[in-house]
């Protein structure tokens, strides 16, 4: 079978005329015919639906047979649909089938089919079906912005058919007298937003066909402003309430509270709320009031947009608060002008009243004069000032009481010096008597020409008192105070005394030996003179009871000497005097000198030079506190710098050639130096010097001898032939001078000749120089810091 189908439009009917071939011989062809009738206004060509309004379309189908079988089927968009409401009427040749659409949306706009079939037979009709409507896109907007800024208010709807008209309203609600005029378009703009523009706003949109409402609410953003409140009065033990107030704003701020730079924070009388609604408000809640929570307190509330600060000034008013520093003692000196303050705390300010102990009223005038409320002030105190004075306070809340004891440190009186001695004076002075116990006296004096004044205390229930330690033949200035709690007065007048003169106090400073264990520092300390200059100074040295040295020292005013000449290991007793128009004081101490090494030997002499040895002699001046055991001999290559020690026993006759006890302690030594084991070497020049060592330690080396070397070996018979002529020129020089010297000695030792070499000191390393005749001797006066000289008698072993 073949369908052809045209279509016609006849105003609001559909006509789709088929045409059916079929090739079955027993159907014959015939026209079907099918009618959709619209029940809706035209728009656009197409069928108009009102929103609200009942939809309905009839499907008519005509030339089927048998007509009775016909089944009618809707469609919206090809998805069936059932009628809501549905009849059935019949015409001649034709079925008529209609479909309602109750209230009709958006939803149900799109194409319609109606289809009719009779079992074998099936034809379609199609119309497209608009519904009229009017939507807000969104019926609520709210917006938010900044004073200043211009805010642009979109009136968004949706509508079919589109022709619309706008009406904007100020306010939430329709009213004519609320219409903002001129205002057609879909957009309204709201310039230069403030408190006074923002707000409700509304538009209408209508059409023909039907209107829709669209509201607008404009929010003003606003940093908070806090409301500023006069000076908050509270009563002590009640309860502060304080409410930071903003004004209604956007964003709502947060609220925090602060006394100076302090936060405030929760705690058992304190906290910190929000309240109210809208811009809301702070609360500060202080419960059981106390003075010291009066004062400024400051609001901060805070949003995005900013920050205010606002401040709240509390006054606390009750009874007077009555305290007192101190205490409540006040120690004044005899004769100052003392304070007594009673500190307060109250609101209204209160009346004040001071009386004494006794009920006695103290009444301002004369000596006694109130600065400011609380203050009393007395003039010149005196003893019979002493007391407890009562401040009284009070106002129409209550009262308040405060005490103080005023003490007056009386000023000493009849000080005398009853007793004069050479270093102490005794003194004596009145008693005070008072309703305060005198806790000490304390007595201030110095000397003429020092200000600086000392200090010595005597007990609180003393009149006399001694004074030691003081200079002899001085004139001091003395003056006496009292302590009471601990606090001093006024000294009373001063007095002049004078010392008596006496002998010098003397004090043993120190004695100590030095490393020679032959001298001997004394130290000592002249504390006083006596009043009068010293005259003399002397160091007396014993042994075992005898003198065997004394120094004056000069000048007199040195207190340290070096006595020197001392044996090691030796105890003496060290006797200081000093002396001065008065009479002599001494002071006296035993000490043992140490163990000794040996003093420095003196500088090295070189008797001779071989062509494998030298020949050297020196001089110990002292051997110590023990024999010497080894002689050292430093040799030293003068140009290269190297050196080695050769360390001699004393009994080792190849170096130590021999040894002679030239006094008790002196210790004369010849030596050898030979080339063997390579000791010293041919050609090479030399320096020597020489220490020795006992079993105390040793000495320093001596000073070095005058540069020298081995003589050379001839090599040749003109060397023999020269080094004969030479020797024996040399040698009738020797001849006669050994003859002059003998006659020398001759003619010397007939005179009784002595010549005096001098040993090694402390200060210098001189070696000792021999010359003349060599008999031995001490010399009976020795200088204080060096050995005593000695004289050397020539012996036959000597050359």
């Amino acid at each position: 079978m073949e369908a052809r189908y045209c279509c016609g439009h006849q105003g609001r009917f559909i006509t789709i005329v088929f045409v059916l071939l079929c090739s079955n011989s027993r159907v014959s062809a015939q026209s079907v015919t099918i009618t959709v009738n619209t029940v809706a206004p035209n728009y656009n060509s197409w069928p108009l639906a009102i929103s609200g309004a009942d939809l309905s379309s009839t499907c008519t189908a005509g030339g089927f047979a048998p007509r009775s079988s016909l089944t009618f089927q809707w469609r919206l968009n090809g998805t069936n649909v059932t009628a809501l409401a549905s009849a059935t009427s019949t015409a001649e040749g034709t079925v008529a089938k209609d479909f309602v659409v109750v209230a009709p949306g958006r939803k149900d706009a799109g194409w319609y089919s109606c289809t009719v079939s009779n079992g074998s037979t099936l034809v379609q009709a199609f119309t497209y079906i608009n519904v009229a409507y009017m939507e807000a896109t969104s019926p609520l907007v709210t917006i938010k912005a900044l004073s200043g800024q211009n805010v642009t208010l979109l009136c968004s709807v949706s509508s079919i058919p589109p022709n619309i008209m706008y009406t904007w309203y100020r306010g939430g609600s329709v009213d004519s007298s609320a219409a903002i005029l001129g205002q057609t378009a879909p957009m309204y703009t709201v310039g230069n937003l403030s408190q006074v523009s923002a707000g409700s706003y509304l538009c209408r949109a209508s059409n023909s066909y039907g209107s829709t409402q669209v509201a607008f609410g404009v929010t003003l953003l606003t940093p908070p402003a806090i409301r500023r409140v006069n000076t908050t009065v509270v009563t002590v033990g009640n309860t502060l309430l304080l409410n930071c107030t903003v004004d209604s704003i956007h964003p709502p701020p947060s609220y925090s509270w602060k006394s100076g730079d302090q936060p405030i924070v929760n705690t058992s009388r304190t906290t910190v709320s929000v309240g109210g609604s809208g811009g809301g408000s702070g609360l500060l809640q202080v419960r059981q009031v106390v003075y010291s929570d009066g004062g400024v307190y400051t609001c901060v509330a805070t949003n995005s947009i900013g920050q205010d600060t606002a401040d709240f000034s509390v006054v606390v008013q009750g009874p007077p608060y009555v305290s007192v520093s101190g205490g409540g003692v006040v120690i004044a000196p005899e004769g100052s002008t003392p304070s007594l303050v009673c500190s307060w705390t109250a609101y209204p300010p209160p009346s004040i009243l001071w009386s004494k102990t006794g009920g006695v009223s103290v009444s301002t005038g004369g000596r006694y004069s109130t600065p400011s409320v609380g203050t009393l002030v007395i003039g010149q105190v005196g003893g019979a000032d002493e007391g407890m004075y009562l401040c009284s306070f009070s106002n129409a809340l209550g009262s308040g009481n405060g005490s103080i004891q005023l003490v007056v440190i009386e000023i000493p009186t009849g000080l005398v010096v009853s007793s004069v001695g050479g270093h102490s004076l005794e003194l004596r002075w009145n008693a005070i008597t008072s309703r305060t116990h005198v806790d000490q006296y304390v007595l201030e004096y110095g000397v003429q020409g020092n200000l600086s004044y000392k200090n010595m205390t005597f007990p609180g229930n003393s009149t006399t008192g001694m004074v030691w330690g003081l200079s002899a033949g001085s004139m001091y200035f003395l003056r006496l105070k009292a302590v009471k709690l601990g606090m001093a007065g006024t000294p009373g007048n001063q007095i002049m005394a004078t010392t008596t003169t006496t002998v010098p106090v003397l004090a043993l400073v120190s004695i100590n030996p030095l490393d020679d264990a032959r001298s001997l520092q004394v130290r000592w300390h002249i504390s006083d003179t006596g009043g009068v200059s010293i005259l003399v100074v002397n160091i007396t040295v014993m042994l075992n009871g005898s003198v065997v040295q004394t120094v004056t020292v000069q000048p007199s005013w040195v207190e340290y000497w070096l006595v020197t000449g001392l044996m090691p290991t030796t105890s003496y007793t060290i006797e200081v005097s000093a002396g001065n128009a008065v009479g002599v004081s001494s002071v006296t101490s035993t000490i043992t000198t140490p163990l000794a090494p040996p003093t420095t030997p003196t500088k090295p002499s070189i008797v001779s030079e071989t062509s494998h040895s030298f020949s050297l002699n020196t001089l110990i001046d002292s051997v110590g506190s023990a024999p010497v055991q080894f002689i050292l001999i430093n040799v030293s290559e003068l140009h290269s710098g190297q050196s080695h020690v050769i360390n001699a026993s004393i009994n080792d006759t190849s170096v130590v050639q021999y040894s002679s006890d030239v006094t008790m302690t002196s210790l004369g030594i010849s030596l050898l130096i030979e080339d063997t084991g390579g000791l010293v070497k041919p050609n090479i020049v030399y320096v020597f010097s020489v220490a020795a060592m006992n079993t105390v330690g040793a000495s320093h080396f001596s000073e070095p001898t005058d540069p020298t070397s081995l003589v050379s070996p001839g090599y040749s018979s003109l060397y023999y032939i020269v080094a004969g002529v030479i020797g024996g020129v040399v040698a009738l020089a020797i001849l006669l001078a050994a003859a002059v010297l003998l006659y020398t000695r001759i003619a010397n030792c007939s005179r009784g000749k002595r010549i005096s070499i001098n040993p090694y000191n402390n200060n210098s390393d001189s070696p000792l120089k021999f010359s003349g005749d060599y008999t031995s001797s001490q010399n009976a006066e020795k200088p204080k810091t060096t050995p005593s000289p000695i004289n050397w008698s020539k012996d036959a072993r000597q050359t």
